[in-house]
C-alpha cells in the first residue's frame, strides 16, 4: 500500500469478491427520445415524482426537456443564449425542493427554474471574479460545481496555466454562498486535468486522451463530498465543511497504455495530428477510475477502467457501512450519467446516431444483486 494511502485515517479497503452481475441483467424500462434529434446530452436528473429532465443539444442549441416516467415528452425549459433564463453549455442539473438548478459551464453561472410553475426564477452569475481569491491564485478560473447544503455551493478554482508548459496544474475547492461570499479557505486541493504534450513545428502542443488523469468531484443529496484523482482508486469522503469522514481504497492494478493503439488507428489520416502524438511522451498506464456518481440512497457508483477499452466495470458501494454491494460491466459508449429513484439512466444512440436516454430498473435488496425487474 502506498505511504500516502496508509497514512489516511478511517481508511476502508474495498474487496472485490464474486459479485459480478452480467450487464444483460439490466433491462430497459423506459426510453426518453420523442424525435428530438439530439446531438449531445450533457446531464440528466429526475424529480421525486419520477419526471425526467434532460439537458440536450441540437444544432448547437441547448435546451432542457421534461419527460414523464414512461418517456412521454411534456415540456421544455429555457433557451440557448446569454440572457436571463438562458444558458449555453449545461454541465449539471440539480434539484433543491421544486427548483431546478442549471449549472452553465460556459458562462460559469447557475440558472434557476421553478418546475411547479415552469418559470424562470433567477440567475446566479457570481463566480467570474471573486474578490478574495488568494494572491498566488490571481487570475484563476472559478466554476460552480454543485449545490452544497441549503444555501451554498461547491466551487472549483483552477490555477491559471498554459497546458503546453504546465500540463497538470492544480485545482482548489471552496464553499461559497449564493452571493459569492467565501472565506476562500480551500476545503481541499488536488492536481488538475492532465494534458499530454507533443511537438508541433518546434512548439509544444497539448492534447487529451480518452481516459485522462483528472480530478473528480461529486456531491450527494446528503451533502457529502466525494473526491478522487482518477490515477488511483482512492476516494476521500468529506462533509460540507470539508472535514474528512472516511476514505475508500482499492489496490487497482492500472491497465497498460500502448501509445501506438492511441495514435495510428485514429490519426493516420491527419499528418499534423499524427506527428504531434508521435512526438509525445504518453503515460505508461491508464488511470484507475473514470467517474463517480452519488445516488439518492447513500450509495456511490464508481466506474473502473478495465483492460477492454469498450467496457467499464461499475462498483456500487453503500456509504452507510462501507460495503461493496455489487459490481457489473457496462459499455463505455453507453455512459451511466445518473442514478435516482431506483433507476439507472444512460445516454445511448438510436438507429440514426442521435442521443437518447434509457432507464433501467435496479434492485439491490435481494442478496445485494443488481437484477432485472419492472
Amino acid at each position: 500500500m502506498p505511504a500516502h494511502v496508509a497514512a489516511i485515517d478511517s481508511l476502508i479497503i474495498l474487496s472485490n469478491e464474486e459479485r459480478a452481475v452480467p450487464a444483460a441483467d439490466l433491462q430497459p424500462v423506459a426510453t426518453f427520445q420523442d424525435s428530438l434529434f439530439l446531438n449531445e446530452i450533457s446531464s440528466v436528473i429526475a424529480d421525486p415524482t419520477g419526471a425526467v429532465y434532460i439537458a440536450g443539444e441540437s444544432w448547437k442549441r441547448t435546451k432542457i426537456f421534461k419527460f414523464q416516467p414512461d418517456g412521454t415528452l411534456t415540456d421544455s425549459l429555457g433557451e440557448y443564449g446569454t440572457g436571463f433564463g438562458e444558458f449555453q453549455q449545461i454541465s449539471r442539473l440539480q434539484f433543491r425542493r421544486d427548483d431546478l438548478y442549471i449549472f452553465d459551464g460556459e458562462l460559469n453561472r447557475v440558472t434557476i427554474y421553478d418546475t411547479i410553475n415552469n418559470e424562470f426564477t433567477d440567475t446566479l452569475g457570481i463566480w467570474h471574479q471573486p474578490d478574495l481569491i488568494p494572491v498566488d491564485w490571481t487570475g484563476a478560473d472559478s466554476k460552480p460545481v454543485a449545490l452544497l447544503g441549503e444555501s451554498s455551493f461547491l466551487i472549483s478554482l483552477h490555477k491559471q496555466r498554459d497546458p503546453a508548459y504546465d500540463p497538470i496544474g492544480a485545482v482548489r475547492y471552496f464553499r461559497a454562498d449564493s452571493m459569492g461570499n467565501s472565506d476562500w479557505k480551500p476545503l481541499y486541493e488536488m492536481p488538475d486535468f492532465r494534458y499530454i504534450v507533443g511537438d508541433y513545428a518546434g512548439r509544444p502542443a497539448p492534447f487529451t486522451i480518452p481516459f485522462p488523469e483528472r480530478p473528480i468531484a461529486e456531491v450527494s443529496a446528503g451533502d457529502r463530498i466525494y473526491s478522487a484523482y482518477s490515477e488511483e482508486f482512492l476516494i476521500r469522503v468529506r462533509d460540507a465543511d470539508g472535514r474528512e469522514l472516511h476514505s475508500y481504497y482499492y489496490p487497482k492494478a492500472r491497465e497498460p497504455l500502448d501509445p501506438d493503439e492511441e495514435i495510428h488507428p485514429l490519426y493516420s489520416h491527419n499528418d499534423q495530428l499524427l506527428r504531434v502524438r508521435e512526438s509525445a511522451q504518453f503515460p505508461d498506464e491508464w488511470p484507475a477510475i473514470y467517474s463517480i456518481i452519488a445516488d439518492d440512497d447513500n450509495r456511490i457508483w464508481i466506474s473502473v477502467i478495465t483492460g477492454d477499452r469498450n467496457q467499464l466495470e461499475w462498483w456500487v458501494v453503500d456509504d452507510r457501512n462501507g460495503e461493496l454491494i455489487a459490481t457489473f460491466t457496462w459499455p463505455f459508449d453507453k455512459p451511466v450519467v445518473h442514478v435516482q429513484n431506483g433507476l439507472i439512466y444512460t445516454v445511448e444512440q438510436d438507429d440514426m446516431g442521435f442521443k437518447i436516454v434509457n432507464a433501467y430498473r435496479l434492485d439491490l435488496a435481494d442478496e445485494h444483486r443488481v437484477q432485472s425487474a419492472y
